[in-house]
């Protein structure tokens, strides 16, 4: 009888992970944009978030602002200083008293990754027409959960590796590959604590590792349709 259970047993896994290597590429994203509502989020006009960054033992309390198509505003107190780093949709800059006097230009690479946390839709949404490939790697454990691993291939270069939760399609977890100043940097995010705000489903944690730095970014308020006039993304006139 153990022996038959046994079995059973396996064969219930072999179809199980069979069913879940059988899925497409596509089946597997209209099953992701359908957990994270996709279509609520296209028609989200503007998104402002309340922030406390964890690192080497400081909080540093931040509001993040973004207004579609490609605008954000990121504010951040470190240590009584306020940095601003934002794109109005053409030019990026920042203020940070400890880095320089006024108004800055960003540099390329981070003002790349700052275009792409303004893509609220997310770059997966309709990656063909943006021009960047995307292919199923397969499945993989995150963290003791199955996850649908997604490579993704931007028209910059630049590598993102998904890996979506085989349960709820939910992201668990993304890898970055770039360059920045000429050497390839790799960076880790992970997220948790997933909470629905008005119908969007919003990671509340976000664990993010690069060249050996880590930082926990806990979100404290979302808010979607806020009024956000476009001046606060624009370079200040110095």
């Amino acid at each position: 009888m153990k022996k038959i259970s046994s079995i059973v047993l396996t064969m219930l896994c072999t179809l199980l992970f069979t069913g879940l290597q059988a899925q497409t590429l596509e089946q597997i994203l209209s099953r992701h944009f359908e957990a994270v509502n996709q279509k609520k989020t296209l028609e989200v006009q503007t998104t402002v978030m309340k922030v406390r960054v964890l690192q080497m033992g400081m909080e540093m309390p931040m509001v993040i602002k973004i207004k579609k198509p490609d605008k954000i505003r990121m504010e951040m107190d470190v240590q009584g200083q306020q940095m601003i780093t934002a794109f109005d949709g053409t030019r990026g800059w920042m203020m940070a008293p400890f880095a320089g006097p006024g108004v800055q230009d960003l540099p390329n690479e981070q003002l790349s990754s700052l275009k792409d946390q303004a893509n609220f839709e997310g770059e997966l949404w309709n990656y063909a027409e943006k021009g960047h490939t995307a292919e199923f790697l397969g499945i993989q454990d995150v963290d003791g959960k199955s996850a649908y691993t997604v490579k993704l291939t931007k028209k910059n270069g630049d590598v993102v590796t998904y890996y979506l939760d085989a349960d709820t399609y939910l992201p668990l977890k993304q890898v970055t590959k770039t360059i920045m100043n000429g050497s390839p940097v790799e960076g880790t995010q992970i997220y948790t604590n997933y909470k629905t705000v008005s119908g969007i489903p919003v990671a509340m944690n976000v664990e993010s590792s690069a060249m050996g730095q880590s930082a926990l970014m806990v979100i404290d308020e979302v808010e979607f349709d806020v009024a956000l006039d476009d001046k606060i993304f624009a370079r200040p006139i110095q």
